[in-house]
C-alpha cells in the first residue's frame, strides 16, 4: 500500500518554475526515449514581455507532416563536423516563417491566431535546447542571418574531403585543392535552414553500406531507409554557406537538436495583451517500495502542466504535458540516495 512518506525522511525538490531557472546543462541523453514532448512558442510585446502564443506536443506536429499538414519535402545537407569528417544529414519540417504561421495556428486564443506575426529583415528567432538554463546570443537568429545568404547542400564534400588531412583534396591526384574547393561549390545545391520534425544524422565515415565502397552518392539515404524519426525535434538544420565550404567551418555542430523553447523578438513588436503569468504548480508525492507515486496541481484554471521526464537528466526543461488525476511514476532506483528532483512548470496560451 502506498503511503505519503513522513516528513524530514524524505525530501521532494520541485523547481517550480514559470522561467527559465531550470539548473545547469548537461550532456544530452535519451532515457526510455525521453525527448521534447512539448515546444512552447512565445512573441515579444511592445511591453518587452513573453506572450505564450501556443504550445504543441512534438506528437502533434508529426502527426500534421505525415498528414500532409506540413511540406513533407526532405531536405539533404552534406556538412563538415568537427570530428574530421563529413556528416550526411536529411531532415523534413518547417522553415522559420512557416513555423510562424504554424505554431500561430495551433493557438487556443483567436485574438492570437490573427495578430501580424512575422519573421523577416532583423526580427529575432531565439531558440533553447532541453538542456539550456534560457535563450542565449549563440541560438538567437535574425531573418537576415538565416536566409539573407545562400546556403547549399554540397553532396561532393563526401569525395573529396580527406579526414586525415582534415583538407579537401582530389583521391585521383588531377586537381589541385583549390580546384577542388570551386568544382564541390560549382555542383552545390540550394538548401535553407530548417527546423525540422523528422532528421537522420549520421558521419559518412560511419555508413558501413557506403564508406569504403567508393559509392557518394548520399541523396536521400535516410528516407529511402526509412530512418527519419521525431526523436530530436524540433532541430535546427543549417545548411553550410559559400564562405563555410572555403574555410572549412563544421556547420554540424549548429544543428542543435531538442528545442523546447521558441521566441520570436520581431523589429517592431507586436501590441499583445498579455493575460498574466500561471500560478506555479503544486506537487503531492507517496510512496510503495520499489516507485514514488506524484501528482500535480496548477490553481490556474485552463493552464497545462508540463514536468520533466528523464530522470536521467533532472536538471533538463520540463516538456511532457501532464495529465490530471494520473501519477506520475518515478523507479526508485532513478533516486538511490532518496532525493527526488523533478522541475515542472504551468503554461496557458496568452
Amino acid at each position: 500500500m502506498k503511503q505519503i512518506k513522513r516528513t524530514g525522511a524524505l525530501l521532494l525538490v520541485l523547481a517550480l518554475a514559470l522561467g527559465g531557472l531550470y539548473g545547469g546543462a548537461s550532456a544530452k541523453t535519451i532515457a526510455a526515449g525521453q525527448t521534447v514532448g512539448t515546444v512552447l512558442f512565445y512573441a515579444v510585446n511592445d511591453k518587452g514581455e513573453d506572450v505564450l502564443v501556443s504550445h504543441i506536443t512534438v506528437s502533434e506536429m508529426d502527426a500534421d507532416l505525415q498528414a500532409g499538414k506540413i511540406n513533407e519535402a526532405n531536405h539533404n545537407y552534406a556538412l563538415l563536423d568537427r570530428y574530421v569528417t563529413t556528416v550526411h544529414q536529411e531532415a523534413q519540417g518547417f522553415t522559420v516563417p512557416e513555423f510562424v504561421q504554424y505554431a500561430q495556428s495551433k493557438s487556443s486564443l483567436a485574438q492570437l491566431r490573427t495578430i501580424p506575426l512575422t519573421f523577416a529583415g532583423k526580427d529575432e528567432m531565439a531558440f533553447w535546447e532541453i538542456d539550456q538554463t534560457g535563450y542565449d546570443d549563440m541560438d538567437t537568429y535574425t531573418y537576415q542571418d538565416l536566409y539573407g545568404v545562400s546556403r547549399y547542400n554540397f553532396p561532393l564534400l563526401y569525395e573529396y574531403w580527406n579526414y586525415r588531412t582534415q583538407d579537401y583534396g582530389d583521391p585521383q591526384g588531377k586537381m589541385t585543392r583549390d580546384e577542388v574547393v570551386n568544382y564541390i561549390f560549382k555542383h552545390g545545391e540550394p538548401e535553407v535552414f530548417l527546423l525540422s520534425v523528422r532528421a537522420f544524422s549520421q558521419r559518412y565515415i560511419a555508413t558501413d553500406e557506403k564508406y569504403g565502397t567508393g559509392d557518394f552518392n548520399m541523396e536521400n539515404l535516410w528516407q529511402t531507409m526509412g530512418k527519419l524519426d521525431a526523436e530530436r525535434t524540433i532541430r535546427m538544420m543549417m545548411p553550410m554557406t559559400e564562405a563555410d565550404l572555403r574555410s572549412k567551418t563544421p556547420t554540424a555542430s549548429n544543428t542543435r537538436y531538442w528545442v523546447a523553447n521558441i521566441r520570436l523578438r520581431m523589429e517592431r513588436p507586436p501590441a499583445i495583451s498579455s493575460a498574466g503569468t500561471v500560478v506555479a504548480p503544486s506537487a503531492v508525492m507517496t510512496e510503495d517500495a520499489d516507485h514514488y507515486y506524484i501528482t500535480f496541481q496548477c490553481a490556474t484554471a485552463g493552464a497545462t502542466i508540463l514536468y520533466n521526464h528523464n530522470f536521467n537528466s533532472p536538471s533538463y526543461a520540463p516538456t511532457c504535458e501532464y495529465k490530471a488525476g494520473t501519477e506520475i511514476v518515478v523507479p526508485k532506483k532513478a533516486f538511490p540516495n532518496g532525493v527526488v528532483t523533478m522541475t515542472c512548470r504551468g503554461v496557458k496560451d496568452g
